[in-house]
């Protein structure tokens, strides 16, 4: 697994730095988002940390793997998945449907939650 997650990796984290590029380019309100202050202050963590953890699952590779590589590859693809829910929201089908749109009616979810939780037969 090891030879594989070599260029496996490389191949991750040039999406995610694709991805990273096209997208603001692309959508100019997830420009707005991204590089805006004050904005730009608390996303600049997420490109910061991929290429920490990247660097960090490179140096791994060259150690003796126990789990540190699966776990930083989760972690870089949680990142991955951080930036672009950070590109899009509040939008879950940009830019045309928010969260609350595509959330069903109040009763319907609230119904939902009830059966879910509170019917010990649904339960198992």
């Amino acid at each position: 697994m090891i030879g594989l997650t070599r260029p496996v990796s490389w191949a991750l984290f040039a999406v995610i730095i694709a991805v990273s590029v096209w997208t603001p380019l692309a959508h100019p309100a997830v420009a707005r988002r991204w590089f805006n202050l004050p904005m730009l202050l608390w996303f600049s963590p997420v490109p910061v940390l991929v290429a920490l953890t990247f660097w960090q699952l490179r140096q791994s590779l060259h150690s003796e793997p126990r789990a540190g590589p699966f776990v930083l590859s989760l972690c870089l693809v949680f990142l991955g998945y951080t930036g672009f829910a950070i590109s899009v929201w509040p939008n879950v089908v940009p830019p045309s449907i928010s969260i609350r749109d595509a959330a069903g009616p109040p009763q319907s979810l609230g119904f939902a939650l009830v059966v879910r939780c509170g019917h010990p037969m649904i339960l198992g």
